[in-house]
């Protein structure tokens, strides 16, 4: 865990089911694993065509979205979707009841904030902060400290 700092904004999220299946999707599909899918789903489809069928993909498509939903349900069970996140001038800190990691701010490559969201990505993960959880002050505190030690990277409002 990270020092403590008294900048620190601790936030106390609850995150939906779609808040999970929308994360996991970002997190299935960073650009390597993306690439990876698109060459195989070629494949097969170049395949189907060839074999004039049509059922590895109409397969495939329907059992990839629905074993990624089942996963979001299991992570609700085992208490994934009540988080803590601890932004301050040390890192990120993240715990899930009794599993917890920190990232210090040169491992974050960037922060975008959506309508919806504050991403902000690791070298190997992301953090997922639902906007609409945070109060206007919280939300600020968050933008200042991205703006702080992400500089050009942080992509947040004014």
């Amino acid at each position: 865990m990270l020092e403590s700092d008294s900048s620190a904004v601790n936030l106390k999220v609850q995150l939906g089911v779609w808040d999970l299946y929308w994360s996991m999707w970002r997190t299935l599909f960073t650009l390597p694993v993306a690439l990876m899918t698109l060459v195989v789903i070629v494949l097969m489809i170049l395949n189907d065509f060839r074999d004039r069928t049509f059922d590895t993909v109409s397969l495939f498509v329907p059992v990839f979205l629905v074993l990624t939903f089942v996963a979001v349900i299991y992570a609700r069970r085992k208490g994934l979707a009540e988080t803590t996140y601890q932004i301050s001038g040390c890192g990120i800190t993240t715990d899930w009841g009794s599993r917890s990691y920190s990232v210090r701010w040169e491992w974050v490559k960037d922060a975008i904030e959506s309508d919806r969201y504050v991403w902000v990505r690791f070298k190997a993960g992301h953090v997922l902060i639902p906007k609409k959880q945070l109060t206007e002050s919280n939300l600020a505190a968050v933008r200042a400290i991205l703006r702080e030690h992400l500089r050009e990277k942080a992509r947040v409002r004014a």
